[in-house]
Order: structure tokens, then sequence, then C-alpha cells
């Protein structure tokens, strides 16, 4: 996976763009703590501050499957057209329904900034948040996890995962559970109902928070917990989806 996401973070014209993504430096434990060392546990930072990428308008238009086949082979897939089925263009013998918007690319350019590295280009590669899961035990994939919804996904994700692990909930508990959302900006937390206690509530906005109550979907996401133990397959559609299934054939 990780050399099929790896690009070049090219700018036609200008050299300084002209270099691999400085991945190591990402994954440091040295650069980690340099961030930490920005963060003040009691007093929430102000997003027009952080001004190290530019704002996506990704649409909330994406699908997301997750599928296991009778041999345990495991596919989360998540799949963005944008607008209505795209451009409504294959290209003959792929299979695949064109994008028809480039708005997962960089066109909010700011001096100085990373955003012009995802400027559009020949064989440049969209930003995105697409952040399909499969989580392995004992070697074998147990979690396949994923889901649409633009900017939440990442958070859809990592809150389902953080249900199974440190939770101990069941993969329809954890993907039914209520959800909270922070994408930067506008600088607001998103709440679903029942997420928090009236308490923490409280004190999450003396830290400085914005609270706004959010009664829409984040993204409806699309599970599978495979019990190889007793060679059983519990998926879970979230409850919230308007035509998500979970099915076995």
């Amino acid at each position: 996976m990780r050399r099929a996401y790896r690009d070049r973070a090219l700018y036609l014209g200008d050299p300084e763009f002209n270099s691999d993504i400085p991945e190591d430096r990402l994954i440091s434990k040295a650069y980690a703590a340099e961030l930490r060392k920005t963060i003040d546990p009691q007093r929430a930072s102000k997003s027009d501050e952080l001004t190290t990428i530019d704002e996506q308008d990704e649409k909330m238009e994406t699908t997301h499957f997750s599928v296991v086949d009778g041999h345990g082979n495991a596919v989360s897939l998540p799949y963005t057209l944008n607008g209505d089925f795209g451009a409504y263009l294959v290209p003959a013998g792929s299979g695949v329904v064109l994008n028809n918007s480039l708005s997962d690319f960089n066109n909010k350019v700011k001096p100085g900034g990373f955003g012009r590295a995802n400027l559009p280009a020949p064989g440049k590669r969209p930003l995105s948040s697409m952040t399909p899961t499969i989580i392995a035990k004992n070697g074998k994939p147990h979690w396949v996890i994923g889901s649409p919804g633009g900017q939440t996904i990442i958070s859809t994700n990592v809150q389902v995962t953080v249900n199974l692990i440190d939770f101990g909930m069941n993969i329809a508990e954890a993907v039914a559970a209520p959800r909270i959302f922070h994408g930067w900006m506008p600088d607001e937390t998103l709440f679903q109902k029942g997420i928090t206690t009236l308490d923490s509530r409280k004190l999450y906005e003396a830290m400085g928070h914005k609270i706004v109550e959010f009664k829409g979907l984040f993204g409806p996401a699309m599970c599978i917990c495979i019990d190889h133990e007793k060679k059983l397959l519990f998926g879970a559609a979230d409850p919230r989806s308007a035509d998500g299934l979970a099915a076995g054939f």
C-alpha cells in the first residue's frame, strides 16, 4: 500500500517541489515529538493558525464496500466519482467510471504553503481522505473497515477501530456508536447525539472548543469481522445509512 500511494511532489517549473515526499521525517518519532510540543492540553488551538495545508472541498459522494470471500480474502474499497455518476465515461476495457471533478487537487494555493504540490498535472495523484482499512489478528485479516464521507472518512475509520480495539465492542456496536469530527476548517467540532456526557462537553468547551450538534451522517461505515475460530463472518452496515446493507451470498 505504501508503494502504491507514494508519489513525487512535483510542481511544473518550480524545482523546489521536484523532490520525493519526506516519508522518513513524517513518520519519525523526532518529528512527532516536535509536533507534540506545540499542543497545549488545556487549551484548543485556533484552526486559522495552522496553515500547513489548504482547506479541501471534498464532496460526500463516495461509496464504500467491504467484501470477504469463502477463502478469507478481504477487500476494503472506497470509490469516489464526485458528482452523480462522475463523468459518465468508462475507458474501454477498464470497467472504471471516471471522476468528474478536480476538487481533490488543491487549487487554493497560499504563498509558502504546501498546496502547490497538489496542483493537477500529468502523472499527479489527487489529495484524498479515502482510507481503506484491514486489521489483522494473528497474521490473518480480522476486521475489514471503511466508509465514505469526504473529509470525515479518516475520523470514522479511526473511531470504529478504537471502539473495536480499545473499548472491546463487537463490529455492530463499533459501527453504530455515535461519532465526533473536527475537520480543521471551519474551526468547530461536530458531535453526534450521545457521543459524550454533559460534564465532558462542558470541559471540552471550557478549553475553547466550539461544539455543533450534528444530526446528519458523517459516513455510513460498512465493515466486516472475520471470526476464524468459528469460521463465521459478521457484517455491519451503519444503521444511519439509508441504503446500506450487510449480506452474505
